[in-house]
């Protein structure tokens, strides 16, 4: 059933209350007095809407500071840094009218839901090992900043390098994995995070023929830790682990996919013997082949690749 707020129907002015209409222009409490459905009309009309924003680093010298832009939401490529002589005609610019925000604690609240449910924030994943820890999150990374995280409700997340080596799976995985926990730690406190879409892109993935080797595909299996999404969409991985990914983080798919056992040797490492797992970098340690066949998803014939021999 769709919201009845995503399509208002037109107010006639019998249908605002008296106290409202005769409100003096300099009432603070004007505008908290509306239509829930009106009001949101209005923030609608004074904040940004159907952008997609990120963050980039820029450096000056031995400093850097964090540029907020935005793009069209359909725009899957990295954020430039671009200079407009015309700010106002500059197509990566954009009007937020932070006034809005001043009014009272009640509107400031109204107009962050409006603001975040109706953009979408994009973060960046870059597979090429650094020496710095990564900061995907960008200036939210910062500790007075974390409590922006818990109000995001659209997410998208660009895969900028290819994955192709134990280093950059490693990497990606970890990038990954720090996304979860960063959102999981406010989706366990009293109030919950709000985060009810996921979107993830590869714009330029690489064509895997038939018997090849995906060897990044398994490295997204970690976003599974995320819960409560309303809306999943995965781009450039193969139809068959995307269906199992979208089932399992909006909790149609049954019970949660099951732990994969790897066989296990003991290796001579460093003058000591060492318990290793036979599981190369490039294959799951969860069960996805025994997820799709339950949800009824058609395998590649050569799924067993990424398997132990007893799957």
């Amino acid at each position: 059933m769709s919201d009845p707020l995503d399509h208002p129907q037109p107010f006639a002015m019998a249908d605002v209350p008296t106290d409202i209409r005769l409100a003096r222009p300099g009432d603070p409490d004007y505008l908290s007095r509306l239509p829930p459905e009106l009001l949101r009309l209005i923030l609608q009309q004074l904040l940004p809407q159907d952008l997609a924003f990120g963050f980039e680093e820029q450096h000056e010298w031995s400093q850097s500071q964090w540029i907020l832009m935005a793009k069209s939401i359909d725009d899957i490529f990295s954020f430039g840094r671009h200079v407009c002589k015309n700010a106002e005609s500059c197509p990566w610019g954009f009007h937020m009218n932070h006034s809005i925000y001043y009014v009272s604690r009640k509107i400031a609240s109204e107009a962050r839901a409006v603001f975040f449910s109706g953009n979408v924030f994009r973060f960046h994943t870059d597979a090429e090992p650094q020496l710095k820890p990564s900061q995907i999150f960008g200036p939210l990374e910062q500790r007075y900043q974390k409590n922006v995280l818990r109000e995001l409700q659209r997410m998208q997340i660009v895969l900028r390098s290819t994955c192709d080596s134990f280093e950059r799976v490693r990497r990606r995985r970890s990038q990954l994995q720090h996304v979860v926990n960063m959102l999981g730690d406010h989706g366990e406190n009293t109030v919950k995070a709000l985060l009810r879409s996921l979107e993830v892109r590869d714009p330029q993935p690489r064509p895997i023929q038939s018997g090849e080797i995906d060897k990044s595909m398994f490295a997204l299996e970690v976003l599974s830790g995320l819960k409560g999404l309303t809306e999943v969409k995965f781009e450039g991985i193969p139809s068959w682990f995307s269906e199992c990914l979208v089932l399992q983080l909006t909790s149609r798919g049954g019970p949660s996919v099951s732990v994969l056992s790897w066989p296990t040797t003991m290796k001579k490492h460093k003058k000591k013997q060492k318990l290793v797992t036979s599981r190369a970098y490039w294959q799951p340690t969860l069960d996805w082949k025994e997820y799709a066949i339950r949800n009824g998803i058609e395998l590649p014939a050569d799924v067993d690749i990424y398997f132990p021999p007893s799957q």
